[in-house]
């Protein structure tokens, strides 16, 4: 069996880096300086000030926590925010949680029972673990190959007698960027009368609606079913606003048949105390400044995306990346051309996320590299110029792998 990577690069000293100050896409460890391409806050809204004034607002009103679950007392913050929410998503329900993780806990195993769900051969580990545990507690589990809608209806139509059927997917596969078929999935769905959940962490904030060839991305980043034209009748629609939205708390859309139900089996909404006031201002906050000028820190996602690109491109280095989207893989190859890439970077004052094994396969390990508006072409220009010295001084071939 093969070694957990992730736990050599620990050792190694590759992760865990203390910061001791943060500004912008650039931070302080150990007293050096290093650009920051690990931050998913692709939008900029991070170090706004609104976010902060309207969170200190909300919590001069309602005290730093809600010492009652939901269950018992709800203010009116939290169904504010949800139907605002929905709004945005132009769907009817929205469920908040505190996170992605704990999201999928919640719905899958309670949606599924003793039934069956269809995860993707590639879905993120967070979903999958979720998954299993409606395994856990009863359900089958099956895997389809990644993105194959064939061999998806070849399942369910040998399993379409079971029920209640789910089928479980990324929105936007936060390595490889290709974004799930929502619609296809969504016929599926219908035809064989089973369930759609979309995990779609990277794309919320990111893609939205009415794409077109000026726009790659579509308008008002309301997220992967709002790009491809979807509903949400038959869509467990997942997200969080710790990404792109630059602050912290997670939500799911709920299909009319399941509204009471999901909140009377989400252990948070029965038992936990909700996300603290502050944090609901802030969420508020990224909406408004979404409203007044997230199409301008999109369009600038866009171009340093591009930027980025052309240089990979001309350097002839191997890459996965969709639309533009601010996630490009650099696949490296083995562990340990990986450990001297990643050593030879950060030794320039450039953090990128590392990816091995069990993340990625054993061969294709390399660096995630997230973009945002606050990156400047200077910033790009640098990990440009790591990357052509790492070639000439290291060998390392055309490929890097």
């Amino acid at each position: 069996m093969s070694k957990n990577q992730l736990k050599i690069l620990d050792d190694l000293g590759l992760f865990n880096l203390p910061i001791t100050s943060w500004q912008g896409r650039e931070f302080i460890s150990n007293g050096k300086k290093y650009i920051d391409y690990a931050s998913t806050n692709y939008l900029g809204f991070d170090f706004d000030p609104h976010l902060t004034n309207k969170g200190v607002e909300y919590a001069q009103k309602w005290s730093s926590i809600s010492g009652w679950s939901r269950m018992e007392v709800d203010p009116d913050i939290y169904y504010n925010l949800e139907n605002r929410i929905a709004k945005f998503l132009n769907c009817q329900n929205v469920h908040l949680s505190h996170t992605i993780t704990i999201t999928g806990f919640s719905i899958i195993p309670s949606i599924v029972k003793k039934g069956i769900v269809f995860a993707d051969a590639k879905v993120h580990n967070v979903v999958y673990e979720a998954c299993r545990l409606a395994k856990d507690h009863g359900a089958q589990l099956l895997r389809f190959k990644h993105q194959d809608m064939n061999d998806l209806e070849r399942l369910l139509q040998e399993y379409r007698n079971v029920t209640p059927k789910m089928i479980a997917v990324d929105g936007v596969y936060s390595i490889s960027t290709e974004l799930a078929p929502i619609r296809e999935l969504q016929l599926l769905c219908e035809k064989y009368d089973a369930w759609l959940y979309v995990d779609d962490a990277h794309g919320f904030g990111i893609l939205g609606e009415n794409p077109n060839d000026l726009n790659l991305y579509g308008t008002r980043g309301n997220g992967v079913v709002n790009y491809f034209g979807g509903n949400f009748d038959r869509t467990f629609y997942v997200s969080s606003f710790g990404k792109a939205f630059c602050t912290y708390t997670a939500f799911a859309t709920v299909p009319n048949l399941y509204r009471e139900s999901v909140r009377a089996s989400s252990m948070q909404y029965l038992f936990s105390a909700p996300p603290n006031p502050y944090i609901i201002g802030t969420v508020d906050a990224v909406l408004d400044l979404n409203d007044q000028r997230g199409e301008i820190e999109r369009k600038k996602i866009r171009e340093i995306t591009s930027y980025f690109l052309n240089g990979l491109v001309r350097m002839n280095l191997r890459f996965t990346n969709e639309l533009l989207q601010p996630v490009v893989y650099l696949e490296i190859g083995t562990l340990p051309q990986l450990v001297k890439v990643a050593e030879f970077l950060w030794a320039g004052g450039v953090i990128a996320g590392m990816r091995a094994y069990p993340v990625v396969p054993e061969t294709q390990c390399g660096l995630r590299f997230a973009l945002s508006s606050l990156h400047t072409q200077e910033h790009v220009d640098r990990v440009l110029n790591l990357l052509t010295d790492l070639r000439r001084d290291l060998q390392i071939s055309n490929k890097i792998a």
